[in-house]
C-alpha cells in the first residue's frame, strides 16, 4: 500500500500557463484600458488545480525577457519565436503584482528559465522532504516532462474538442507515450531536434529513428561510444556519428538546470487563504468579479 505524501507542492510554470491563458481566451481590459484576459485565465487555472489537488504548498517560476546561459550555446537558440504580443507583455507585471497580494512565492533568475527554476526547485524539494514530498509540476511545456521520476509528475493543460482537461504525467504514461524513460527524453530531444526552440538536432533523423536509437543504447553518450566500435553502420548511424558534436550541444541546450542554488524556506510556499481584500480591490479595478465568491 502506498503511503500517502505528507506535503503536496505544486510548481507552477508561470509564463506557459499566462501565454496559454492569453491565447486562449478574447483580449479582456478594464476601464483603464489595461489588458487582463492573460490574468484572469492564470488565476482560474491557479485557483481550479488548488480546488482539484489541495496542495499544501504552491510556487510560481518566469523567465525574464532578457537571453540566458542557451543562447551562449548557440545565439540561433529560440530565433524563430515571434516577439511576445503587446497586449501580453504588460500583464505580468499584474499577474506578479496579485501573487504577491495574494502570498504566493514567485521566482525568476537571470540567465535560467523557468524550467531550470521549476527543476531546481525540485531537486531542493527531494533532498529537504526526501519521500515525504509529492510534487506537480503545472505547465504545458513538454520539455518538463524529463523531471518525472517517482515523487515528481507533470500535470500538461490541453484542449480536446473545445474543452480544457489536465493531462496526468507520471513515470508509466511517459513509457506508454514515448517508449523510453522520463530521463531519457533529453536524450530523444537532442537527436530530433525542436522546432519550437531552434534546435536541429542531428540533420536526416527525425524521431522515428531517434526513439529507436535511445531505446536501443538508452542515452546519446552510450549511443555514440557503441556505434563508433561497429563495422558496418546503417544510415542513421553513420548521421549520428557525422554529427555527433553538433548532438552533444543540442542536449545541453535541452537539459534543464536542476542545480540553481536557490535559498529559500518552503514554510514561505505553504498555502494560505487568498482571498484578502486587497486582492479582491485589486480585481476589481481589472474589473475582474466572477472570483468574488470566492472571498465569502
Amino acid at each position: 500500500m502506498c503511503k500517502i505524501k505528507d506535503k503536496k507542492i505544486i510548481l507552477i510554470d508561470g509564463n506557459s500557463i499566462a501565454s496559454r491563458a492569453f491565447y486562449g481566451l478574447p483580449l479582456l481590459s478594464n476601464d483603464n484600458g489595461e489588458y487582463t484576459n492573460a490574468v484572469y485565465g492564470f488565476f482560474n487555472m491557479i485557483f481550479k488545480i488548488c480546488d482539484e489537488e489541495l496542495p499544501t504548498h504552491l510556487c510560481v517560476a518566469f523567465d525574464l525577457p532578457s537571453k540566458n546561459f542557451r543562447h551562449d550555446l548557440d545565439f540561433k537558440y529560440k530565433a524563430n519565436r515571434k516577439p511576445m504580443p503587446d497586449y501580453l507583455r504588460p500583464q505580468f507585471f499584474l499577474i506578479k503584482n496579485l501573487l504577491e497580494l495574494m502570498g504566493i512565492v514567485f521566482f525568476e533568475f537571470e540567465g535560467f528559465e523557468a524550467d531550470d527554476i521549476l527543476g531546481s526547485l525540485a531537486e531542493k524539494i527531494k533532498f529537504e522532504y526526501k519521500n515525504d514530498a509529492e510534487i506537480l509540476i503545472f505547465s504545458g511545456d513538454r520539455d518538463l516532462l524529463q523531471l518525472i521520476n517517482e515523487n515528481t509528475k507533470v500535470l500538461l493543460p490541453k484542449t480536446i474538442a473545445k474543452k480544457n482537461i489536465l493531462i496526468r504525467y507520471d513515470y508509466k504514461k511517459v513509457l506508454d507515450d514515448f517508449e523510453i524513460e522520463p530521463e531519457n527524453l533529453i536524450d530523444l530531444k537532442a537527436i530530433m531536434g525542436d522546432k519550437s526552440d531552434n534546435i536541429s538536432g542531428v540533420l536526416g533523423l527525425g524521431e522515428k529513428n531517434a526513439i529507436k536509437i535511445i531505446k536501443e543504447f538508452k542515452t546519446l553518450e552510450n549511443a555514440i561510444k557503441e556505434i563508433s566500435l561497429k563495422q558496418d553502420l546503417t544510415r542513421y548511424e553513420k548521421l549520428l556519428i557525422l554529427y555527433q558534436n553538433h548532438a552533444l550541444l543540442c542536449k545541453k541546450m535541452v537539459t534543464i538546470d536542476r542545480n540553481l542554488k536557490i535559498n529559500f524556506d518552503f514554510n514561505l510556499a505553504k498555502v494560505k487563504y487568498f482571498f484578502n481584500n486587497k486582492v479582491k480591490r485589486e480585481l476589481h479595478r481589472l474589473n475582474i468579479k466572477s472570483f468574488d465568491k470566492r472571498f465569502n
